[in-house]
């Protein structure tokens, strides 16, 4: 089953979220993923003004008592990816044989808009490809068999092209054939839920729900990357009350006396056993 990661537009909802919380919110991660997400990819706010295809948003609702728990404020985000990469000149049609030989529609690219690179590391070519803007984009393969998620395709990523160094070979292959693709996902960013933190007033917050829509399309024109996110943050406004402390229970012989102010001792003193623990009616008539 194909996977996929695309972090900016959660992070851009997330950005509008802290918006609407106020001053610089203290995330308290409570999973793995959170930390990671926390540490290494909500910093990439400070890159979001490079991205003008992400588009960004937060609204509060309005505040709903409810009768087992306190006042809430609802904090709704939402991010929105949506970028398009043209290959220089539309590549050609060709068809892409698996070694199962299955065949399927695919894309071939000019040798003069592909560069090939090779890392002693790893046993397949890493290929960048130009395109009319100045993104690049990159192909490698990664045969089936390992758990890309929570960040694992980062990981893949960095450890194939980042640590390994690959160097750029010459004459070995000509163009690039790849097959066309057609991605669509819709589902909960369950590792993000739960996370904690506060508003500028002190209150806790938590990220109660959070759902990404993910699609890409590939074929001879060039790519397009669509992902859409909505979160759901709770902030609570009142808290619970603390439970009243128990009753302080008299049951054994006790001792009453009356005073008045101004005067140094007291008026009236009892000293009361069980013989006299009774209903004694109304305070009229003995």
């Amino acid at each position: 089953m194909s996977n996929y990661s695309v972090v900016l537009p959660i992070v851009a909802a997330v950005q509008a979220t802290e918006t609407q919380l106020g001053l610089a919110p203290k995330w308290q991660a409570v999973n793995n993923a959170q930390v990671e997400f926390l540490e290494n990819f909500l910093p990439l706010k400070s890159y979001l003004n490079l991205f003008p295809e992400i588009k960004a948003s937060a609204m509060v609702s309005e505040t709903s008592p409810r009768i087992t728990a306190p006042n809430i404020k609802t904090i709704k985000a939402y991010g929105n990816l949506d970028v398009t990469v043209e290959w220089p000149e539309e590549g050609q049609a060709c068809n892409i044989i698996t070694p199962a030989k299955k065949s399927y529609p695919g894309v071939r690219l000019q040798k003069n808009r592909v560069s090939f690179h090779e890392s002693k590391d790893y046993e397949f070519p890493i290929i960048r490809i130009e395109t009319r803007s100045s993104d690049l984009v990159y192909m490698t393969m990664l045969p089936a068999g390992g758990e890309y998620t929570n960040f694992e395709l980062e990981k893949a990523v960095k450890h194939l092209f980042w640590d390994s160094q690959p160097r750029l070979i010459f004459g070995k292959y000509g163009g690039l054939q790849f097959p066309m693709a057609k991605f669509r996902i819709s589902e909960k960013i369950s590792w993000l839920m739960g996370m904690k933190g506060q508003d500028a007033e002190g209150f806790p917050a938590v990220m109660a729900d959070a759902l990404q829509e993910t699609k890409l399309k590939l074929n001879r024109q060039g790519a397009r990357v669509i992902s859409k996110v909505w979160l759901r943050t709770d902030v609570m406004l009142a808290r619970m009350p603390d439970p009243e402390p128990p009753d302080y229970i008299i049951n054994q012989p006790f001792l009453v006396w009356f005073v008045r102010t101004k005067v140094a001792q007291p008026y009236a003193i009892f000293w009361l056993d069980e013989a006299d623990w009774k209903d004694p009616g109304d305070l009229d008539s003995f």
